[in-house]
């Protein structure tokens, strides 16, 4: 009989080959895990960016003016069924001092319409984009922007006009009142009932 060399038992054998086969299969296990969430982490920060320029304008003003739009809304929810009127609606953005202007509200309006109701509560989860991200228990991994960095702000170039243009305007309404003799604080007592310093843009 020829004399041949030392070899592996049954079971060891088994063991050196289940070592090797999950060898050969982890880096790409773990190449296609990675790359999985990658793709889950690229597409929900793509969906974060994805709103309409009328709720940009209300992300910008909550920028400068941060405010509870949900409870403002809710208040005129009573059922929380997350739906209000058009005028509720229009009524809760003036409470809030947000700017828009009427084809902007009726973007929003379009936009978040249910019947004859406004879906707010999708609204302001929109909104609240711009300081949050919603659903990162789902993907932890997702890469969060800093606040407001999904809002284009305005040039400095533009500020200065906007800037030059008020300045123009309170000159002129300032002359105005000199001349005529008018305290424009005066003016706005009547509709200023709890003298809180503040009123809505139709008064």
């Amino acid at each position: 009989d020829s004399i041949q060399g030392p070899q592996l038992s049954c079971p060891q054998a088994c063991c050196r080959n289940h070592f090797m086969a999950a060898e050969q299969k982890r880096p790409n296990s773990s190449g296609s895990s990675s790359t999985s969430a990658d793709s889950s982490s690229s597409s929900a920060s793509s969906d974060v960016l994805k709103v309409s320029p009328s709720v940009v304008a209300i992300q910008r003003g909550l920028l400068t003016n941060p405010v509870r739009l949900r409870e403002i809304l809710g208040d005129f929810d009573k059922l929380r069924s997350g739906c209000c009127t058009v005028a509720q609606f229009r009524r809760g953005l003036d409470l809030g001092r947000m700017q828009v202007t009427e084809d902007q509200f009726g973007e929003l309006v379009r936009e978040f319409a249910v019947h004859d109701r406004v879906d707010y509560s999708r609204f302001v989860q929109q909104v609240e984009q711009v300081f949050l991200v919603q659903g990162l228990e789902k993907t932890p991994r997702q890469l969060v922007p800093s606040p407001g960095a999904t809002v284009k702000r305005a040039s400095r170039s533009a500020r200065h006009v906007e800037n030059s243009t008020l300045h123009g305007i309170l000159h002129r309404v300032a002359m105005y009142a000199k001349t005529r003799g008018v305290v424009l604080k005066y003016c706005f007592n009547s509709f200023d009932q709890n003298n809180c310093g503040l009123v809505t843009e139709a008064q």
